[in-house]
């Protein structure tokens, strides 16, 4: 009688190599509504943490930093709050809003990030909107250390609301301006940087604007710069502005 022998097992395939730690982009949320963001701590190759078409959604108390791009990202966002996160170190902007509607950037430290703090624009990755964010309330931050820009209006919509932040230290303005619906500027300390509010060549003041209740000293070149435009009369900015150096 033959003996049969057993059959030897095929050998494993290799094991799949592993994703490089932190590669591509952290947190993606796309077509999700009621999105909770919490304690956590997001350091990758890409964008921290990036939001489109989505509703709802709270990213709180997380640490953002030394990502390799954008610490946050929302384009086509509904009711969204950014609120006690420290977005530091970030590869190019810490914040960028584009085509949002209604968003709160409460309570964040948002520093050294190699381009804007908060940067509001109609453009993200090429991708072209009719009109930036509306409805932005930027209150309570403290937005220092970044290497262009503390907050940069690009382009953005009606009620735009920047209220009772420190924004110290950035390397170009600390609140620039270029091409905005309604807005306010209000109960800020804006300080050490080049300039302390800038309003950009294509800048046309509108009526309904307040910037009053502001601390601006201590910028090296302008305390306020306003670009030559044939579309400005007169730019008005409220007497109760304190200011240590001339506009």
């Amino acid at each position: 009688t033959s003996t049969s022998q057993p059959h030897n097992p095929p050998p494993p395939p290799p094991p799949t190599p592993p994703t490089p730690p932190g590669s591509g982009d952290g947190i993606v949320v796309n077509d999700a509504d009621y999105v909770r963001i919490l304690n956590n701590h997001v350091t990758v190759d890409g964008i921290g943490i990036t939001a489109s078409n989505t509703k709802y959604l709270n990213i709180t108390k997380n640490s953002i930093y030394k990502n390799g791009k954008c610490g946050i990202v929302f384009y086509s966002t509904e009711n969204s709050y950014i609120i006690a996160n420290v977005i530091i170190n970030n590869g190019a902007n810490g914040v960028v809003l584009t085509k949002s509607d209604t968003t709160y950037i409460d309570n964040n430290t948002i520093s050294k990030n190699a381009r804007y703090g908060i940067l509001l624009t109609n453009e993200f990755n090429k991708k072209y909107y009719k009109t930036g964010p509306v409805n932005v309330h930027i209150t309570k931050n403290t937005i220092n250390g970044n290497s262009w820009d503390g907050v940069c209006i690009y382009n953005a919509g009606d009620n735009i609301n920047i209220k009772g932040n420190t924004i110290d230290a950035n390397k170009v303005s600390g609140v620039s301006i270029n091409s905005v619906g309604t807005y306010k500027i209000q109960s800020n300390v804006i300080t050490n940087s080049v300039s302390g509010v800038s309003f950009e060549e294509e800048y046309t003041q509108i009526k309904d604007q307040e910037i009053s209740y502001n601390a601006i000293f201590g910028n090296s070149q302008d305390q306020v710069e306003a670009e030559t435009s044939t579309s400005v009369e007169r730019l008005y900015v409220a007497v109760d502005w304190y200011m240590f150096r001339g506009v």
